[in-house]
C-alpha cells in the first residue's frame, strides 16, 4: 500500500499514518525516518520508518489520540491552494480583474513565494473554508446574528440612546429570552427555514459528500450553482 502524504504549511512532507501525523526527521541511504509531529508539543515520542515507499518499522506508542478531523482539515487546506493554482491557470480573464484576483490570494490563499510555500494569506484556511461546518450541519452565515441585531436596534431605536434607556433595552430582551427558553422547555418547535433554504442546504450536502470523488472543478462549479449574487 503506497504512502500517503500531505504539504504543510511550509511546504514541507508530512506522512499520514493511522490517523496520525509524522514530520520527516531524517534520512539514511534510502531508510527515511520520522517523527510524530507532536513530539515538540507534547513529547509524543512515536517513530516510523520508511523505505521504498512503505513502512519497515514502527517504534513507540502515541501520547495523544488520533486526530483524523485535523488531517482531513490538512487536505483540505492543501487542496485549496492547488486548486486555485488550477483556476488561475485555466481560466482565462480580463486584465481589468487582476485586482480582484491580486486580492482573493493576498486574503485568503496566500502569496507565493519560494519553492512550492506561501505567505499566510490575512484570514487562514481553517477560519474561512465551509467543509466541515457543512458536513457537521453548522450555520455558515451569522443571518441569525444579523437578525437579532436588526430586532434589538428597533427595540432601542435610535442610534445614540442614554444609559438608562440601553439597560431597559437589555431587561427587556432578556426578558423575551427568558420567555423563549420556556417555550422550548415546553416543547415549542422552532419555525422552520423557508423550503428554498432547505432544498439548496440538502443539494449542497449532496455535493460536499461527493467531494473526494469528482474533479475538484466540476465540485466547485457544483457548489456555485447554488449561490446567488
Amino acid at each position: 500500500m503506497p504512502l500517503d502524504f500531505i504539504a504543510s504549511t511550509k511546504g514541507k512532507q508530512k506522512l499520514l499514518l493511522g490517523g496520525f501525523t509524522f514530520i520527516k526527521d531524517r534520512r539514511v541511504n534510502t531508510v527515511t525516518y520520522w517523527k510524530c509531529d507532536q513530539c515538540f508539543n507534547i513529547k509524543c515520542r512515536a517513530r516510523v520508518h520508511t523505505a521504498n515507499d512503505s513502512v519497515v518499522k514502527t517504534l513507540n506508542s502515541h501520547n495523544h489520540a488520533a486526530h483524523a478531523a485535523r488531517i482531513d482539515a490538512d487536505r483540505i487546506v492543501n487542496n485549496v491552494k492547488e486548486t486555485f493554482e488550477d483556476l488561475t491557470q485555466r481560466c482565462q480573464y480580463p486584465d481589468d480583474a487582476q485586482p480582484v484576483v491580486d486580492y482573493f490570494e493576498d486574503t485568503w490563499i496566500g502569496r507565493p513565494i519560494r519553492g512550492s510555500r506561501r505567505r499566510q494569506p490575512l484570514f487562514a484556511h481553517e477560519v474561512w473554508n465551509c467543509y466541515n461546518s457543512v458536513n457537521d450541519n453548522i450555520p455558515k452565515t451569522n443571518n441569525s446574528v444579523e437578525g437579532w441585531h436588526r430586532s434589538f436596534n428597533e427595540m432601542v431605536s435610535c442610534n445614540h440612546p442614554t444609559i438608562w434607556k440601553f439597560i431597559n433595552a437589555l431587561k427587556l430582551e432578556q426578558s423575551r429570552n427568558d420567555l423563549m427558553i420556556e417555550q422550548f422547555i415546553a416543547g415549542r418547535v422552532a419555525p422552520p427555514p423557508k423550503k428554498k433554504y432547505r432544498d439548496c442546504a440538502q443539494r449542497i450536502i449532496q455535493v460536499v459528500s461527493s467531494y473526494n470523488q469528482q474533479n475538484l472543478l466540476d465540485y466547485l462549479r457544483g457548489i456555485a450553482h447554488n449561490y446567488n449574487f
